[in-house]
Parts: C-alpha cells; structure tokens; sequence
C-alpha cells in the first residue's frame, strides 16, 4: 500500500492529458479554419482589384473615345450650324437639313484601296 500512496491516481492523469489532447485538437482546428477563411478573404480581395483594374481600363478607354468624339464635334460647322437653328425655334428635322445644305457630310474615309486605272 505504501507505492499507491506515492504515485497519484493514474485516472485523474488520463482524464488531464486527454482534456489538454482535445483542446490542443480544438485549437489546431480553429486555426485551420481561420487560415481557410484568411486565404478566402485575399483571394476574395485579388479578384476585387481585379476587376477594379478592368473597370478602370475601360473606363479610361470610354474617356478617351469621348475626347475624340468632343474633339470631332468641336471642329464640325455642321453641329454648331444645327445647334443656331435650333435656337432660332425649328424642328430637329428643318435644322438638320438646313445644317447639312449649308455643309453637306463629307464621304467616310474609306478603307478599301482604290483600284488603279490602266
């Protein structure tokens, strides 16, 4: 009787190794879990800046087309021509004909080579 007075009770040690097993279990599963939803978040926020990036760029595409057309109208007679008419209380349809007698539409640049004669 006197070794089982000085060794303590083995169950009570069991019963702690086991409780420290289950939770060190309990804390690797909580940081595996957060690792997952870290990885989530960034890949989450690349895909953001992503399409933040492709917003971006055809934004500034759409600015860039809208510059050349105010350029374009800018250097037109014909709008400014409509524009007067219109102020002067005619139809859409009466200024636009009197603008485009006054400066008739140039031809669109065509793209096709011309065929030589001879």
């Amino acid at each position: 009787m006197a070794s089982a007075a000085k060794n303590p009770p083995l169950l009570p040690l069991l019963e702690h190794a086991a409780r420290r097993a289950e939770a060190e279990l309990v804390r690797a599963k909580a940081e595996a879990a957060l690792a997952k939803k870290r990885e989530r978040d960034r890949v989450k926020a690349l895909r953001l800046q992503m399409d933040l990036e492709e917003e971006e760029q055809r934004t500034e595409q759409r600015l860039r087309v809208e510059a050349e057309l105010r350029h374009r109208l800018a250097c037109d007679p014909r709008l400014d021509a409509f524009l007067e008419a219109r102020r002067a209380g005619r139809p859409a349809d009466e200024a636009l004909a009197e603008a485009e007698r006054r400066y008739p539409p140039r031809p669109a640049p065509s793209n096709t080579p011309k065929a030589s004669s001879g």
